[in-house]
């Protein structure tokens, strides 16, 4: 067989193939689609006074509800946390800029702002382990507060940091005893 002759067959080849397929041929089937039946919706049983015990009422006479956690701690440790943040990112950004001064108070504040958190959880729940770790964040916050007061004259972020961290001292020292 001569080359040409083999290109020629394969064009023509390729021109029937082409023509002979049409997209009938490779498309799916139709099927046709029924719109779902639905199932009719049971209203829910009202419970009463004896199924629900808070049903018909407010909390009045709920007291053991009421106040869960320690709030003064949640507070203090939300507030520490949230300045501790914006210190910290501080810190980084001149850490980043080549001011090692920073480096203590980047160290502190990271340490302080795990312990509040966790503090933070317990008082909210209202933990056994409340008073453990309020002297955990106590020795922590205590640690920030000081390094965070070398630098609160030139960074208004690092004033507020320790400023929460001796309001959360507080709360703590209040825990501990």
């Amino acid at each position: 067989m001569l080359r040409r002759d083999f290109i020629a067959g394969q064009t023509a080849l390729l021109t029937t193939a082409s023509t002979a397929c049409t997209n009938d041929d490779i498309a799916p089937p139709q099927v046709e689609v029924k719109p779902a039946k639905k199932k009719p919706v049971e209203p829910k049983p009202k419970l009463t006074p004896d199924a629900d015990p808070h049903a018909g009422h407010d909390m009045a006479g709920h007291a053991e509800h009421a106040g869960h956690g320690d709030a003064g701690v949640v507070e203090a440790a939300g507030k520490c946390v949230a300045a501790g943040q914006v210190c910290l990112q501080h810190c980084i950004g001149l850490l980043a800029g080549g001011d090692t001064t920073m480096a203590e108070c980047a160290r502190s504040t990271t340490d302080m702002v795990a312990v509040s958190q966790a503090a933070q959880a317990l008082a909210a729940g209202d933990s056994p382990q409340l008073k453990a770790q309020a002297a955990v964040a106590l020795a922590a916050v205590t640690r920030c507060a000081e390094a965070c007061s070398v630098h609160a004259a030139k960074h208004e972020v690092c004033r507020t940091c320790g400023e929460r961290c001796k309001e959360a001292a507080v709360e703590y020292r209040r825990l501990v005893g």
